[in-house]
């Protein structure tokens, strides 16, 4: 049998971790983008308006495809997910947003949004 080097093994480890802090996936609507956050990173933070997002900061979060700490970064999905919401926000259009809650988190990392349901 062979064993993983203890790098290989501490990063596994790191990734299992940074995965369990997150909750299973809570359901808020109906939604409107509120504002849309893109940095210098290829981090995408959003805020919406009409509803609760009870345990989220300023009613938003990361976007899941692009934030490293809820699973790996997708580019293509999150340009994708970031012309969906670009279109909702234009056309104040309502939304189901599909989040989970960052138990580790204490600020805008407190909420992961992994997808949105355009009505």
């Amino acid at each position: 049998m062979k064993t993983l080097p203890f790098g290989v093994l501490l990063i596994l480890c790191s990734f299992a971790t940074q995965a369990a802090t997150f909750g299973s996936t809570i359901l808020e609507s109906p939604l409107t983008v509120g504002r849309i956050y893109q940095g210098h990173t290829a981090v995408v933070y959003v805020t919406f308006l009409g509803g609760t997002m009870a345990g989220c900061v300023n009613n938003g979060g990361y976007v899941r495809s692009s934030w490293q700490a809820a699973g790996p970064i997708n580019e293509d999905a999150t340009d994708r997910l970031l012309s969906l919401l670009l279109m909702a926000k234009a056309q104040n259009l309502t939304l189901e947003v599909r989040y989970r809650v960052n138990s580790q988190g204490t600020g805008w990392d407190k909420c992961s949004i992994d997808a949105v349901y355009l009505y």
